[in-house]
């Protein structure tokens, strides 16, 4: 799927696309927010608020 796509789908709030970045990206997004905080809970949380606030 093509990123113009994808962005354009999360904008009128497709779950479907959500679902996509979520999967794609989340491993990611945890992986750093631990290298920085060093924390599994911190990490996890502020994983979830990047994706909330997608």
């Amino acid at each position: 799927m093509k990123t113009e796509t994808i962005v354009q789908k999360l904008k009128k709030g497709d779950v479907q696309a959500f679902r996509f970045v979520y999967e794609l990206f989340y491993k990611s997004a945890f992986k750093a927010a631990f290298f920085i905080c060093n924390d599994f809970g911190l990490a996890e949380d502020a994983t979830h608020e990047a994706f909330l606030k997608l």
